[in-house]
């Protein structure tokens, strides 16, 4: 056998690949001018079999890369960068209220309505348990009849009460004038406190009204008003008389009872 030696290597400095092993299909050698890629290094990953894109190298500092998708992980509260929810109360969230108590909108302030104040020169509302009823000006309550219509208006009730007490005198004699004394007293106490006007008064357009309200008197103020005639009539009458030089024209018992008789038309 000859001793055979390998053939020199071309003039350029690249050796000639390896003869092929048995069986193996040998590589197709460069094209001249074409510079064969570099082989891979520590931290690099070699291109898959099959021509496949290589997947990326990790980049510097250890982070991995991002899973499938493009979209990162969400990091639990506290951690990576992401602050905690504030604690109840604080940074403009309200507290929870307490147990038991739901939710319940503070009661406006008496005598408002949705907690607003009334505009100026606005007519307020009454507080709650009725409208209290204010005091009107004696002009308002009308012109006070004058002495003579009185008279006129009392001698016809004195006339109705005389012809009264007579009938029930003479049927049951003395106590007659008890019951004459009772018919007077409902006579002026129902038709003054209710009505307004006994026959006479009404005959005379003059009636009997409350000083303060400008109202009826009501039963309880006229029959008052009936027993204080005995006062206005104890002293020669001048609790009668009084009404001529008083300021609202009111008799003795028009200041018991608290009234004025006024004109109706």
């Amino acid at each position: 056998m000859s001793d055979a030696h390998p053939p020199e290597p071309p003039a350029g400095g690249t050796p000639p690949p390896p003869p092929p092993s048995s069986g193996a299909t040998p590589p197709p050698p460069p094209s001249p001018g074409v510079t064969p890629p570099p082989p891979p290094s520590g931290g690099q990953f070699a291109a898959p079999p099959g021509g496949g894109t290589p997947p990326p190298a990790p980049p510097a500092g250890g982070t991995p890369p991002p899973p499938p998708g493009g979209m990162p992980p969400t990091a639990p509260p506290g951690q990576f960068g992401s602050a905690p929810p504030p604690p109840p109360g604080q940074f403009g969230t309200a507290p929870p209220p307490p147990p038991g108590s739901g939710f319940q909108n503070p009661a406006p302030p008496a005598g408002q309505y949705g907690g607003q104040p009334p505009a100026p020169g606005a007519q307020a509302f009454p507080p709650p348990g009725g409208y209290a009823q204010a005091p009107m000006a004696a002009g308002m309550q009308g012109t006070s009849a004058n002495f003579g219509q009185r008279l006129v208006a009392y001698i016809i009730d004195i006339v109705i009460i005389v012809i009264a007490q007579v009938i029930l005198t003479t049927i049951f004699g003395d106590f007659g004038q008890i019951l004459s004394f009772l018919v007077g007293l409902g006579y002026f106490g129902y038709m003054e406190g209710e009505m307004g006007a006994t026959f006479g008064k009404q005959v005379m357009n003059i009636k009997v009204i409350d000083q303060n309200t400008g109202g009826n008197l009501g039963i309880g103020k006229a029959l008052l008003r009936y027993v204080g005639r005995i006062a206005s009539g104890i002293v020669c009458l001048l609790g009668y008389f009084w009404m001529l030089w008083d300021s609202k024209q009111q008799t003795w018992h028009d200041k018991i009872a608290g009234s004025r008789v006024v004109t109706t038309s």
